[in-house]
């Protein structure tokens, strides 16, 4: 039903029935905008009210975040100092494994060219005093 002959059924019922009024109507409609409008308004005060609690948790996940990066580039610069120093102290102890095995060397070449001049000092004893072999 279109609104012009809606609104001649509304008249005709209230002018024909005393126990209903377009005014009553009209007090009612007004009450349900002003409750809509109510609830409305409160739901928009919730959601703001929720946007805050939001962004405060957001704020808080992003501060233990940097917190959390901060605290793991931490570990992360003292686990390379941690090891620089062993491997400074593994270049340390390499070098000095390697100068003791090069001075084991030494040692040795030295002693055995001292064994090998005894041996040749030794060989002489036995040249000098063995009869000479003959050939009969």
């Amino acid at each position: 039903m279109d609104a012009v002959t809606r609104k001649a059924a509304v008249v005709a019922m209230d002018a024909a029935d005393d126990n209903w009024q377009i005014e009553d109507c009209l007090h009612d409609a007004e009450l349900k905008i002003a409750a809509l409008q109510e609830h409305k308004s409160r739901l928009a005060a919730q959601l703001e009210s929720r946007e805050r609690q939001s962004a405060e948790i957001v704020d808080q996940i992003r501060l233990a975040l940097d917190e959390a990066t901060a605290a793991i580039r931490q570990q992360i610069s003292e686990l390379e100092q941690l090891r620089e120093r062993e491997v400074t102290r593994a270049a340390q102890e390499t070098t000095s494994v390697e100068a003791g095995l090069r001075a084991a060397r030494e040692s040795v070449a030295r002693e055995a060219r001292r064994i090998d001049g005894e041996i040749e000092r030794l060989r002489e004893i036995p040249n000098t005093f063995r009869a000479p072999a003959t050939g009969d």
